[in-house]
Formats: structure tokens, C-alpha cells, sequence
């Protein structure tokens, strides 16, 4: 058996130093500038297929009450107006001005992507929208990691 040799990580400095995150996430994935201008060199092909894939995204969760509460549980804290005893899980859409803004919201998320540099701008974007989800909003990890793979499928699609 062929191992590598064990590279020294500073585990609380994972948690404290976005750079240092991200470079041990790069080097542990073996991801690196030629990924980046892989995903920029795709930038053409798939930015018109952005709106199809975020409709796909949302359409896989939607059809799952794991993911569909979530939105759901964000919604009755925020819409003073929803009737709870009218709209439920089941009937819950998300075609309300909070739903369009979360369909922008991860357009321009997969845009910035495929088409901004990869610097301390965008660690700090992705930082920021990783603390909203797992703080403020609460979306479990499992949640997180199916929909990575749901789209890593959805962008093959027609």
C-alpha cells in the first residue's frame, strides 16, 4: 500500500483563517488553477443553462419535505401574512417575492463561479453564504451535500 506523506494541518486555524481553509481544501481536493480555468473555459456553454439549472435545483427541493420545511420554516418567520392554518407544507410554493429572490440569489452565486477570480472576495462571499445556511438558517449538512451532487447531475441535463 502507497501512502502519501502526512501533511501537518493546523486543525483550529481550519476554523479561525478563511485562507488557510481554502488552501487546505484546494490541496486536500487537488484542486487548483487549472480547475479554476477549467470552470472559467465553461463560462460560455453553461451560463445560459444557469436559469434551467436553478429551476432544476429547486424543483429536487421541493420535492422533498427534508428540504421543502426548510424554506417552509423560513417563511413563517419572515411573512407576517402567511395564513399557517391555510398554507402548508404540502401547498407551500415558493413563487412569493422571497422565492424569486432566492432563485436570483443562487443565479448569481453560480455565475460569480464560473466567471470571478478566485481571491479573497469570493472566499469571503462563499464564507458569508456558508454562515447564513448553517446559522442563521439551519440547513444540515446532509442537505447540503445531496444538493452538491444533485447539481453536479443537473448541469449535464437538457
Amino acid at each position: 500500500i502507497f501512502y502519501l506523506r502526512m501533511e501537518k494541518v493546523d486543525e483550529e486555524k481550519l476554523y479561525t483563517d478563511l485562507l488557510y481553509r481554502y488552501q487546505y481544501m484546494c490541496k486536500f481536493m487537488d484542486f487548483d488553477e487549472t480547475d479554476v480555468k477549467l470552470i472559467h473555459g465553461a463560462q460560455k456553454p453553461l451560463a445560459p443553462r444557469v436559469p434551467f439549472i436553478v429551476d432544476r435545483v429547486y424543483e429536487k427541493l421541493f420535492a422533498f419535505s427534508s428540504t421543502k420545511r426548510i424554506f417552509y420554516r423560513e417563511r413563517m418567520k419572515h411573512d407576517l401574512h402567511m395564513d399557517i392554518a391555510k398554507e402548508t407544507l404540502e401547498s407551500y410554493d415558493d413563487e412569493k417575492p422571497q422565492g424569486g429572490m432566492r432563485k436570483l440569489s443562487l443565479k448569481l452565486y453560480i455565475m460569480r463561479l464560473i466567471s470571478k477570480p478566485y481571491d479573497g472576495a469570493m472566499l469571503a462571499e462563499l464564507d458569508r453564504m456558508g454562515k447564513i445556511h448553517r446559522n442563521m438558517i439551519k440547513v444540515e449538512l446532509i442537505h447540503v451535500q445531496v444538493l452538491m451532487a444533485h447539481i453536479q447531475d443537473v448541469k449535464f441535463q437538457r
